[in-house]
């Protein structure tokens, strides 16, 4: 994502609003999601808009180390996080 996602979106963020679209393998209504979000943040926060920009690509995770080395994404107190197991 270009900078102007970055302005007033926090990583932490950035994952709340990707994670229902994750769920959904739905990567294209995330990366709206980031955009929508992001404009609305710049309109609240600014006259002006910086460029914004954003990919998104869900990555597939193998499921043999998925279920060996990694919980899936996880909420707690809601947030979403990616847990790893046996530290």
């Amino acid at each position: 994502a270009s900078d102007g996602v970055w302005e007033f979106i926090s990583n932490e963020e950035a994952a709340n609003i990707i994670m229902p679209h994750y769920l959904n393998n739905s990567a294209e209504k995330a990366a709206e999601a980031i955009i929508k979000e992001s404009i609305k943040r710049w309109q609240e926060e600014d006259s002006s808009i910086d460029d914004i920009t954003c990919i998104i690509i869900f990555l597939s995770i193998d499921p043999v180390l998925s279920k060996n080395k990694f919980e899936n994404f996880i909420k707690i107190e809601g947030r979403w996080g990616f847990g790893v197991l046996g530290r």
